[in-house]
């Protein structure tokens, strides 16, 4: 693993990671949850009631955990160092919420969707990584036998 500073390049690619994407999930369980009170103060339906406790609580927990994120996010930009990777990927896929997620070097980095196809057949990857929030500003794929 080597590790080198970040350019002004890869600081806009790791902004547009965290982009609207990034808050969708937080943003529309908190709109629901606060629909579902304003519904529950008027009414005083129970069938309201719980589904603003279920609703509410996951609410809750996405945006602790989306808020946690973007702070390792802000601590990786504030620190300007990049962690460099090469060798076969172990595994391609996505997260819950919809990001490509690569495995290479027992570390695990959210890509952009964009790679995901080339990802699945690389032989090779080169991916430049922010260490702590694992988000990846640069990724280079060769496909065939690399010569």
């Amino acid at each position: 693993m080597l590790q080198r500073f970040i350019t002004d390049e890869e600081i806009n690619t790791a902004n547009a990671m965290m982009g609207w994407q990034f808050w969708f999930a937080p943003i529309v369980f908190g709109a629901v949850s606060l629909g579902l009170l304003l519904a529950y103060a008027f009414t005083r339906d129970p069938l309201l009631g719980f589904l603003l406790l279920c609703l509410g609580c996951t609410a809750i927990l996405i945006w602790i955990v989306q808020l946690r994120e973007h702070d390792k996010f802000r601590r990786d930009i504030q620190k300007r160092v990049v962690e460099v990777v090469e060798g076969a990927p172990e595994k391609v896929g996505t997260s819950r919420l919809g990001f490509c997620i690569l495995h290479i070097a027992g570390r695990r980095v959210r890509v952009s969707n964009d790679h995901y196809g080339e990802l699945r057949e690389a032989n090779a990857v080169m991916v430049a990584f922010l260490p702590e929030s694992a988000i990846a500003v640069r990724v280079l794929v060769t496909r065939g036998i690399g010569l």
